[in-house]
């Protein structure tokens, strides 16, 4: 058995937006892409920081999905523990 890093999180001084995640393996063609799309086409950019972290191989809708946001990152071949450092690292505020 092999031990997982835990993270702390430590209160920050709030960034001017608030950075939300979006964890999946679906940002493809799928019964999901209709809800995805709305909620990252028509987020208020003023307020908030969209990230979202991909674990499918990227079709047409995939990439779609990758112009509406302000960061995409790849994770589908990465550990576990890889993809947790990289999100922690991302000072994600809401992980979904």
């Amino acid at each position: 058995m092999f031990e997982q890093k835990k993270y702390t999180h430590i209160n920050k001084p709030k960034q001017i937006k608030m950075r939300i995640g979006y964890i999946s393996p679906d940002f493809r063609k799928h019964v999901m892409f209709n809800f995805y799309h709305s909620i990252l086409k028509y987020y208020d950019k003023n307020k908030f920081e969209v990230i979202c972290y991909s674990i499918n191989e990227p079709d047409e809708n995939t990439f779609y999905l990758k112009g509406l946001v302000d960061k995409w990152v790849d994770i589908s071949n990465l550990s576990y523990q890889d993809s947790a450092e990289i999100i922690y690292k991302d000072e994600i505020d809401i992980l979904v």
